[in-house]
Order: structure tokens, then sequence, then C-alpha cells
């Protein structure tokens, strides 16, 4: 259904039962995938394609170009939604630049709450909650089942580990590693998401080498269900996270996650890692 009061070029594209709001605006590179929806007022232009079953409610603004001087204009620029999201209201993404990735991304079944921005070529994975107000810069990496909470700023070229938790107000300008739970402007890291893991069903064993793992890399002390790993107390986050990896089981997908982050932290561009509090 397409309300009269709507503006969709002629050259959109859309799937079945697709329902368009009063006062939307559609742009002629769009595709609409099945059963979209967008309720009212929504602008979504530039090469963009939303996927099926995907809710966006009034005054989002979707695939506007990217708030890039470097941007060439008429350079490669498209946002790509998954399935099964919900965008609530106010919420702005931007299309990618032509220097960067080029296409900006989020994936299936992610939560983007009322006025929160994704900035040009962010990655962001499935089932991601972005809270109220959360600000994504350009170039940011949210990997799956991450939580934002309210009002955090995120710098550019940070990356976000699996199922972290980010407290909200935080202004996060480090790497979260994979289930971390950081805090704080600037954030840093105060333990593991550990609701998180038990939500996900993870094991007490597991749950465990991951609080060791967690602390024996960043230095800090352990306790009585989790004490510190006897491993050789070396000088170099790096040199503890090899050693960390040679220990670790490596059924433990979700500790060698953990480790694997903190190795390939060099490799990232322009970031690094978040620091623990101590």
């Amino acid at each position: 259904m397409i309300h009269p009061t709507a503006v969709v070029h002629p050259n959109a594209r859309l799937g079945h039962d697709v329902h368009i709001g009063p006062y939307c605006t559609i742009g002629p590179e769009v595709s609409l995938h099945d059963n979209v929806v967008l309720k009212s007022h929504v602008v979504v232009e530039g090469d963009t394609t939303i996927g099926e079953n995907t809710a966006l409610f009034p005054f989002a603004c979707i695939g506007g170009p990217p708030q890039d001087k470097k941007h060439v204009p008429g350079g490669h620029s498209a946002l790509v939604i998954g399935k099964n999201c919900l965008i609530r209201e106010h919420v702005t993404i931007n299309s990618g630049t032509s220097l960067g990735a080029g296409t900006t991304r989020v994936g299936d079944e992610c939560w983007i709450l009322a006025g929160a921005h994704i900035g040009h070529d962010s990655q962001v994975g499935s089932r991601v909650v972005l809270s109220n107000n959360v600000c994504l810069a350009g170039h940011v990496t949210i990997q799956d089942l991450a939580i934002v909470g309210g009002q955090v700023g995120i710098k550019q070229f940070v990356h976000i580990g699996s199922l972290a938790m980010i407290g909200g107000k935080s202004a996060v300008d480090g790497d979260v590693l994979p289930f971390g739970l950081v805090s704080g402007n600037r954030a840093k890291l105060v333990g593991l998401n550990l609701i998180g893991l038990r939500r996900l069903q993870a094991s007490r064993a597991h749950i465990k080498e991951m609080l060791q793992t967690y602390r024996y890399i960043y230095n800090l002390h352990g306790n009585h269900f989790a004490p510190p790993l006897p491993l050789p107390p070396h000088r170099t986050q790096m040199e503890r996270a090899e050693e960390a990896r040679a220990w670790a089981s490596p059924s433990n997908a979700m500790v060698q996650s953990m480790i694997g982050f903190v190795l390939s932290a060099s490799t990232r561009h322009r970031s690094a890692l978040c620091p623990a509090a101590t």
C-alpha cells in the first residue's frame, strides 16, 4: 500500500506487501524488499537496499550522502540494511564513501532506536541494539549481538566486539573486547558482559575461563571464582595474549575470539584497544 501523499520515484524497486505511509519520500535507486513498512514522513534516498520485514518509523532519514569532505560526488556510495530490523524515529543512516568501504551496512534483526546516527562506511552486524541518541562516526565496526547504551558516542574506525555492552553516556575511543563491558568518558573496560553471556547460555566453565583470560591479558587480579592463571607475568599485553592462546581451550570459541581480537589489534586501522579500569 502506498499512501496518496507519499512521493515514490517510478524507478524505485518495491517488493510484495510494502507499506509506504503518509508523506514518505522514496528515491530512484531505492530497493525495498517484501513487507517493508514505512510508517510516515520517512525519507529513503541514494543507492539503498532495505531487507524484508524491516520497519521504519516517522522522520527517519535513510541513505543520505556521507558527511565526509573527502567523498567524491558521483563515486560509489551505498547503504544495505538487513531483514527484520526496527528503525525508530529520527534515525539517520548515511551511505558509504568513495574512499572508504563504499557501502554502509546494517545486519539482520537490529534495533536502531530513536535519534541514533550511523555514519558513513560503518559496518553493523546482526542483532545489534543501538539505544536512543547513539552516534557512530564513520568507519565504525560493530560485531553481532553488541548492545550500545543511550547517548553513547563512538569515534571513527573503532571496532566493537561481539556481545560487548557499552554503558550509557560513554565516549568510546578504543576497540572494545568481544564480550566486554565498558563505561565512562573515556570508556574503559570494567569487566565482561556476564548477563549477556548467561542469556547466551554460556556454560559456567566457559565463563570462568573467559574471566581468567581477560584478567590475565589486561593484568588484573583474579578472585575466588576465577583465580589467576598460572602463566608468566609478561610485560606487554600482546605477550600475555600469546601466552593465553597457548593455554586456552581450543573448544572455547568465545575465549579464542577474545584472544584473537587482542592479537589482531595492530592490524586495525587508526584505533587502539580500550584500556581496562584500574
